[in-house]
């Protein structure tokens, strides 16, 4: 269980990564007036990460907080590339 309370907050930073190239692939014109159900889904995705992170770090900062840090930078820097690209990519 803690595993996948570390590893998930990373793949869902991926999609969301996915989400934004793909999105900006399919439209090259300039951006809609209304951001499109891309955007709202990944932001959903975006906030649903941080209650997993809080989750992981609950249950696992008990025990070793030297074991949690490399998954949690590892969250981190895949949520900050996610907004990053988000924000270049609009």
């Amino acid at each position: 269980m803690h595993r996948l309370l570390g590893l998930a907050p990373i793949f869902l930073s991926l999609f969301c990564i996915v989400i934004v190239l793909a999105t900006s692939a399919k439209f090259c014109a300039p951006p809609h007036v209304d951001e499109g159900a891309a955007a709202h889904i990944f932001q959903l995705i975006m906030i649903a990460q941080l209650p997993i992170a809080v989750s992981f770090v609950l249950t696992r900062g008990q025990k070793s907080f030297v074991r949690l840090l490399p998954p949690l930078v590892l969250q981190i820097f895949a949520w900050g590339v996610a907004a990053a690209t988000a924000s270049l990519m609009t």
